[in-house]
Parts: C-alpha cells; sequence; structure tokens
C-alpha cells in the first residue's frame, strides 16, 4: 500500500506528532484534526491505528487537484489507498460547527494562520 504519488504534497508530518502520541499513549484514540492540507498528519495518525475525524473544507484538498502549483490527488483518494476505514472526513469547517463529541486528542498545525479561517476571531470562539 502506499503508491509513490500517494504521499503528501506538503512533505512528511509534524516532526514532534509521533512523540505526542507516544507521550498520550493510549490506544485506538479518539482524535479530532483540521485543516491539515491533503491529510498530512492526519493519515499519518490514522496509520497508526487512532480514530481520526477531520474536518477540511476545500475542494481540492479534499478531492484532488492544482493548488499552490502541486498536483495533489485529495484526502479522499489518500485514505482510499491506505485503506483507512478509521479515517472519517468531514465536509466542513471545523470552526462554523459546534463539536459536541469528546475526544482523546486534537491535533490543529497551523490552523488559524490559513487566510480562509481569518474570520474566525478569538471572540466566535
Amino acid at each position: 500500500m502506499g503508491k509513490k504519488g500517494y504521499k503528501s504534497i506538503y512533505g512528511a508530518p509534524y516532526r514532534g506528532l509521533d512523540y505526542l502520541l507516544r507521550r498520550i499513549s493510549k490506544e485506538n484514540m479518539k482524535v479530532l484534526v483540521t485543516d491539515d492540507f491533503d491529510g498530512l498528519n492526519s493519515i499519518y495518525i490514522a496509520k497508526k491505528g487512532h480514530n481520526v475525524d477531520y474536518y477540511e473544507n476545500d475542494d481540492i484538498l479534499l478531492n484532488g487537484g492544482i493548488i499552490d502549483g502541486f498536483e495533489t490527488i485529495g484526502i479522499k483518494n489518500r485514505r482510499n489507498e491506505y485503506a483507512l476505514d478509521n479515517l472519517i472526513i468531514k465536509e466542513d469547517s471545523l470552526f462554523s460547527n459546534k463539536i459536541l463529541k469528546e475526544y482523546d486528542f486534537v491535533f490543529s498545525y497551523k490552523t488559524l494562520n490559513l487566510d480562509k479561517n481569518k474570520k474566525f476571531t478569538r471572540d466566535l470562539m
């Protein structure tokens, strides 16, 4: 599994992520990930056996296409290639939803720095 074209166009997962997952040391965690580009970190977490809910509302990052001059196959295709049934993709913005589910671990990397999230202020959260 995992053909060459199925890697993230954004590089490798966050370096400290493996440390964080080991530090929590709980198997089959419920993990929330938001705005993870084309699954950069969420694929990695799901491959470790955790149950991931991933919020993304960018059509290109979800389904594939050209972004920033690079071609991505999209998180949906990457999830299918790796047969990750434990990765649930929510096609929406996390910040426009009220999350009622409880998670063991929430991972958000550079989320609020993205232009598409500039409308969400501290007062709205």
